[in-house]
């Protein structure tokens, strides 16, 4: 099919795949006259507004204005925007740039709007999944990349209507990292020149001086990017092809070296295998701020390129102790070179350079003139290397649908090349070595961090007069690192200077194209191009020289966060009716050795609580003697018969090898488990024991209490749950110590075991008041007198109560009045002694059915003989907290754990095997038994029950409830059960009429919940002589943080050891010193500075000494290599 019906088929499908609500009419920005010359200039400020309301909404415009990648990726992670909006947002500001610069190539913002509404969906649905670094990002892609369903026609007529099935490397990374890819942009015919015009969808207009080219290859990102229809878009660059259209926009271009980005599975027009031929193409970013390109290649690189493009470097982002020098100006040291040697710059160019080099004075840079060296033999070494492979599969494309070539290629000259022979190609790559060697030298004896330079020796130039990429691609060649940065536009300052000093003819024919003056010129971007070193990048070597400096540091922060975790966290008991900040403040205060805390803001009962810490125990191998390396010893035996058989050579051997199998495949790695459980034992050990101590330190608790399933399993060997309870109370807990049995109480009416609150501060601190749960003796059904008794031996009585009186002003321990009357001789009123109960208790058997019954009535037992022996509900000053494991019952939703109840089917009396909460009967009869809480508003206390809170573990997730029945609703009064923060805000625990209690799921102290640990203050308020209460949680963070921070630790302790021996070494070893001084022989400046030699060749590589035809020339080439003379720094 001719290529005139195929680009007038294409371009329909482009008008059909834009809204018609989305098209303008843009015929007045197209209308002659010096005003005009600029589109961009027409829709700022004026009539901008106007233009992009026509189609755009106040949000939309919004959005893709003033905007960067980051700027939109942070607005839809934090839901200002969703993936959505945004994504229309851009299709439709794409679209718009379209119509008035020709950009696109292929458009699929349908496709790409349903791909934003699939990834709101799919956060709604998940909220808690983390989002992708580029979740909701539109991004544009040059025509190269592939994208299935879409065409990569790279403009050439003989691709056009041939859908891509699967997607290039790089598009395949950006859409796994959640970007949303909405369409491809414009390029040269056969991407060689800074021209984006083909004849399958036309020239691509400049948006700030239409009679400018707009650049190329990756010409159609730039109006595209300048226009605000794009944030960040991807292209490649060989010679300049995402920095000559970065610096004819006035956008931000960022050419990688190779291998650093995903380049392979793109349509390009040469030969297949091409790729790694010549000089090496790159990939990289184009975008509307310099950070975006940082985000771009960082991601990227995050992501793992060379999962995806085996031709990717495997290097990690990183950011070595250099690179922190270089954020410090001073310490810069930049090389400033004002043109190639080639070509002579304008004076807009000129201008750039100059304001340049001022600004990074100002900031304190050292800048260094400089002259780049071999320039005329690599411009080259450079063309022939472009045409290695010749023209002739390209032809073919061309000239398959009958195209003809367009201006800029029929100029440029390339396509008359004939490929190079093997050994042409080998003295190519002979000669870029050498051009390299002297650029690295050059670097060095410059001490140079970085240069800048102009991207070109002018600005974007009239169409098809593009003559040279000398700027750009030299660092294609060496494979050095470039950005371009845009610095302003040219203005009326930036006058022809009549220049007569040119390099040659051909210079001077493309300064003349600059002889009309800025007006010609008017609103062209001007930029400069930033250079380093491919070395710069990563500083690996820099990595092993800074270590110990980067270590140390690194050590020493992450070791005080994780040692004074609750001091960053901001955590403390809470102070009576005081602030979050006076209570952290009291608590600093008691650490500091100058400054007393005031004790009127301590609560005098301080619980530290800590939930479901459930030791694990060895690794669950089916073979216990797997660490012992069983197989080999049975190969031992085999091969040498000791096992009593007499087996003939040949069964010997077979034997011997299936000894020798089973152990690589069994024996090996069953060790290797073992040891590696038997480590994550130790290490959440002491991960959990930090929580411990470091809390404890820190909070001074009065008590401590852990909530249940102190070990991971209740179906364990008696020997195990020893082992078990050994690391509890030696590497958990250790400083803790068992409650005395003389000390932990039964309740009765005739109670004498009541203790005062603060007395012996000390003990009771180190006391830790255990709960039984499932993991430690089983559910109803499995529960058994062993269990309990082993858990009573280890860790205390499963059931008991403490009684503490807490005398204030006004009472005695006996309660009676301490006070007098007016007249100073009797009692003013009796006040009983605020009293505090803890009861811990077991609930793992108050619901059916249960295995022992036996054991059933003895938990009821215990629970009527406290409901029987306390304080009638009427009595003030009187405080109970019960401490157990399963939570009472509450309706699905309000925590993680739904109410759920699982039995054994066919043994243990077809008990209960797992439950999540205590059953709704169960849990009424608890809260009206023990706390006296009732329905009934004739009730005793009017059925408000007694003051208190119960504290439970079981969800590891955590949750904080409130339980309340209403009086007044009729005709049943059912216990109900809500958040209590939703409780707080509808005000219903200060609802008349409406009996309630708060229960407190403490999370899990576990890593996997964050390292959780509760904080619960009880202060008696003699205002209202009953007593109040706060609680709060304090969280370390993953298990992953210790066993970082103490790695970090090891290896730095490592290093630092290394380092201390290599100096003892160095200074023990004896030296020789050369008595004969030598000079380096470099001039340096007043400041310091070595000078440059003028640019001549002979400073850099003194083998240089002839210049044949353009070409390198070695004097006795073959018969010597090529050296470096050593450099005093080297010696």
């Amino acid at each position: 099919m001719a290529y005139r019906e195929l680009a007038h088929r294409k371009k329909a499908e482009q008008a059909a795949r834009i809204p018609k609500s989305w098209t303008v009419d843009t015929s007045y920005l197209f209308k002659s006259g010096e005003k005009n010359i600029s589109i961009v200039g027409q829709l700022t400020p004026e009539d901008g507004p106007s233009f992009w309301s026509k189609v755009l909404g106040e949000r939309e415009i919004e959005i893709t204005t003033g905007n960067d990648a980051i700027d939109i990726v942070d607005g839809i992670r934090e839901r200002r925007w969703s993936a959505e909006e945004v994504t229309t947002a851009f299709c439709k500001r794409a679209a718009l740039a379209h119509q008035v610069t020709n950009c696109l190539t292929e458009i699929f913002f349908e496709e790409a709007i349903q791909r934003a509404r699939t990834l709101d969906q799919a956060r709604n649905a998940h909220p808690e999944e983390p989002l992708g670094p580029l979740h909701g990002l539109p991004i544009s892609l040059k025509d190269t990349y592939h994208v299935p369903g879409v065409d990569a026609t790279i403009g050439l007529g003989c691709f056009a209507f041939q859908p891509s099935t699967s997607y290039s490397p790089l598009a395949e990374i950006l859409v796994s990292l959640g970007a949303v890819l909405y369409c491809k942009t414009n390029i040269p015919q056969t991407l060689m020149t800074a021209d984006s015009e083909n004849n399958l969808f036309g020239r691509t207009i400049n948006p700030h001086n239409r009679y400018l080219t707009a650049g190329g290859s990756t010409g159609g990102e730039g109006p595209l990017i300048a226009l605000g229809g794009s944030v960040l878009g991807f292209g490649t660059d060989i010679a300049g092809s995402l920095r000559i259209p970065a610096l004819c926009n006035g956008i931000y271009g960022f050419k990688p070296s190779s291998g650093m980005m995903p380049f392979s599975g793109q349509r390009l027009p040469f030969a297949p295998g091409w790729e790694g031929i010549g000089i090496v193409a790159s990939a990289g970013p184009m975008a509307s701020s310099v950070r975006a390109c940082s985000f771009a290649l960082e991601t990227i690189l995050k992501a793992g390129a060379s999962d995806v493009d085996p031709m990717c470097l495997r290097i990690p982002w990183y950011e070595s102790a250099e690179l922190e020098r270089l954020r410090n100006p001073r310490s810069l040291r930049i090389g400033v070179v004002g043109d190639d040697g080639l070509f002579t710059t304008t004076p807009p160019v000129r201008r750039a350079m100059k304001e340049a080099e001022e600004k990074l004075k100002l900031g304190g840079v050292t800048t260094v003139p400089i002259k780049l060296p071999l320039m005329l033999e690599s411009l080259g070494v450079i063309g022939e290397m472009l045409a290695v492979n010749g023209t002739e599969y390209l032809m073919d494309l061309i000239n398959s649908t009958g195209e003809p070539l367009i201006p800029s290629v029929e100029k440029l000259g390339l396509l008359a090349g004939s490929p190079k022979t093997m050994g042409e190609y080998f003295e190519l790559n002979r000669k870029r070595q050498e051009i390299a060697l002297v650029y690295s030298k050059f670097w060095v004896e410059n001490n140079l961090d970085a240069l800048i330079m102009p991207p070109a020796p002018h600005t974007a130039v009239p169409e098809n007069t593009w003559a040279s990429p000398s700027y750009t691609a030299i660092w294609n060649l060496l494979d050095y690192p470039s950005i371009v940065l845009p610095t302003g536009a040219v203005n009326e300052r930036d006058i022809v200077d009549g220049s007569e000093n040119f390099y040659s003819e051909n210079d001077k024919e493309i300064y003349k194209l600059y002889d009309d003056g800025p007006s010609a010129y008017a609103n062209a971007p001007i930029a400069i191009q930033l250079v380093a070193n491919a070395a710069v990048y990563m500083f690996f070597v820099s990595v092993f020289r800074y270590a110990l400096v980067l270590l140390v540091p690194l050590s020493l922060i992450l070791s005080s966060y994780l040692y004074l975790y609750p001091v960053f966290h901001l955590c403390a008991f809470p102070a009576p009716e005081q602030d979050a900040s006076t209570a952290y403040t009291n608590t600093l205060r008691q650490h500091l050795p100058f400054l007393a805390h005031d004790a009127t803001k301590v609560a005098p009962f301080r619980l530290l609580a800590l939930g479901d810490p459930q030791l694990e125990g060895e690794s669950p191998l089916a073979d216990p003697e797997a660490a012992t390396f069983p197989n080999l010893a049975k190969f031992w035996k085999d091969a040498l018969l000791l096992d009593g058989t007499n087996h003939n050579p040949l069964q010997r051997l077979r034997h011997s090898l299936h000894d020798l199998v089973e152990f690589y495949l069994d024996d090996i790695p069953n060790f290797l488990e073992v040891y590696r459980k038997r480590l994550d034992h130790i290490g959440n050990d002491y991960y959990l024991g930090h929580i411990y101590r470091t809390m404890h330190w820190w909070t001074d608790p009065s008590h401590v209490t852990v909530l249940g399933d102190l070990v991971g399993s209740q179906w364990i060997e008696n020997d195990e749950f020893e082992r078990r309870g050994w690391r509890f109370w030696n590497r958990v807990f250790k400083g803790g110590e068992r409650i005395f049995d003389e000390v932990a109480s039964t309740p009765s009416e005739d109670f004498q075991d009541t203790r005062i609150l603060g007395e012996y501060p000390a003990a009771w601190k180190q006391i830790i008041l255990n709960v039984p749960g499932n993991h430690d003796i089983g559910y109803a059904g499995d529960i058994s007198p062993e269990r309990i008794k082993r858990f009573d031996r280890v860790f205390g009585k499963p059931n008991y109560e403490l009684r503490f009186h807490l005398p204030v002003n006004g009472t005695s321990a006996e309660g009676n009045s301490t006070g007098n009357g007016e007249d100073g001789t009797g009692p003013e009123e009796e006040k009983p002694v605020p009293e505090l109960r803890i009861i811990i208790f077991n609930d793992m058997n108050l619901d059916t059915p249960a295995s022992s019954t036996e054991m059933q009535d003895q938990s009821y037992a215990f629970l009527n003989d406290v409901i029987t022996s306390s304080h009638d509900v009427d009595r003030p000053a009187l405080f109970t907290i019960v401490l157990t494991h399963i939570p009472m019952h509450k309706q699905a939703g309000i925590c993680v754990d739904g109410p759920f109840f699982d039995f054994y089917d066919g043994y243990f009396d077809n008990g209960i095997k797992e439950q999540n909460h205590l059953s709704q009967s169960a849990s009424s009869g608890f809260l009206e038994g023990v706390f006296g809480m009732s329905g009934n508003p004739k009730a005793p206390g009017s059925g408000f029950g007694r003051n208190g809170v119960i504290l439970t573990g079981h969800d590891h997730e955590g949750c904080d409830t409130y339980h309340y029945i209403n009086q007044s609703d009729p005709p049943e009064r059912e216990w109900r059960a809500m958040k209590w923060k939703d409780a707080v805000d509808l005000g219903v625990e200060e609802q008349p009429g409406v009996p309630g209690l708060r229960e407190i799921t403490v999370r899990s102290m576990m890593g996997d919940f964050t390292g959780n640990a509760g904080l619960m203050s009880l202060w008696f308020d003699e205002e209202e002589w009953d007593w109040k209460f706060k609680f709060v949680n304090c969280q370390m963070g993953t298990q992953h943080i210790w066993w970082i921070v103490h790695i970090v630790d090891l290896i730095t302790l490592g290093v630092g050891l290394v380092y201390g021996i290599l100096l003892a070494v160095e200074k023990l070893t004896p030296r020789e010193v050369s008595k004969k001084h030598t000079s380096n022989g470099k001039a340096t400046t007043s400041n310091g500075a070595p000078k440059v030699a003028n640019g001549k060749l002979d400073s850099y590589f003194p083998e240089y000494s002839q210049m044949r035809s353009g070409k390198l020339d070695v004097p006795g080439a073959g018969k010597k290599s090529l050296r470096k003379k050593k450099s005093k720094r080297n010696l």
